[in-house]
């Protein structure tokens, strides 16, 4: 459906960690074949979140995590990076691809479950009052599933 309604020019921005790399790279050349320009940019800025003592540990622990964010997205239980810094660092990144890229160019951004939740908050932020939908509110929003294609518009 994407290459379909895609623009000629194609921008995927990827994460740099492999896994998220391998499908920007699937998907680029997906798109390259459809007859779409498609450049692949690597950004740090969406690597996914840090989740500090629990890095390389089974993910049950994550909604303990999660509860904190509800309550403050400052937050830093486990020394995990704080909702509100993977949202400061996500839509800095989007606000930079905004300046750099041409008009009417279609971006595409490839990186991990808890850092595009986050990043959504932001965008959805814009389209209502200021703070209505900050950091603390990303497990409100309905699950990214792997390989989701998700739309965000600036307002």
């Amino acid at each position: 459906m994407f290459k379909k309604t895609a623009a000629k020019r194609v921008v995927m921005v990827s994460s740099d960690f492999s896994r998220a790399k391998q499908t920007a790279q699937l998907f680029a050349q997906a798109l390259r074949k459809a007859g779409r320009i498609c450049p692949l940019r690597i950004a740090k800025e969406l690597r996914e979140r840090r989740f500090g003592s629990l890095e390389a540990d089974s993910d049950a622990r994550y909604p303990e995590v999660w509860a904190q964010d509800r309550h403050d997205p400052a937050a830093r239980p486990f020394g995990v990076e704080a909702a509100q810094a993977v949202q400061r660092r996500t839509s800095r990144l989007v606000a930079k691809l905004d300046r750099e890229l041409p008009d009417g160019a279609d971006v595409v951004l490839v990186s991990h479950g808890d850092a595009l939740q986050i990043l959504q908050t932001a965008f959805l932020a814009e389209s209502q009052a200021p703070d209505n939908l900050n950091a603390s509110k990303h497990r409100t929003l309905p699950h990214l599933d792997r390989a989701e294609l998700r739309e965000l518009k600036k307002r």
